[in-house]
């Protein structure tokens, strides 16, 4: 997972502050419930992100050129992950 459990935590505490602050929403659940809701939807997201970028990146790895990387190592060519997916 690109983030750790703790910030995933705390960036759904966050959300869930937010959403009762501002009262975007009325909570038809107890906040424990919604907590739970959000942070699974935080972290299912991530796991489709991850799951979508080891698939582009194997399709990149099946090229036979080369694709070239930057010094931080993220693909140069971002294209390739557009056009792919």
């Amino acid at each position: 997972m690109i983030l750790s459990e703790e910030k995933v935590s705390a960036l759904s505490h966050q959300i869930l502050e937010n959403v009762i602050e501002k009262k975007w929403a009325a909570l038809l659940e107890d906040e424990t419930r919604v907590l739970r809701d959000i942070k699974k939807a935080i972290s299912s997201e991530l796991k489709i992100s991850e799951e979508i970028d080891l698939m582009v990146r194997n399709k990149i790895h099946s090229y036979s050129r080369t694709i070239l990387r930057s010094r931080a190592g993220i693909w140069t060519n971002h294209c390739f992950f557009s056009k792919i997916f």
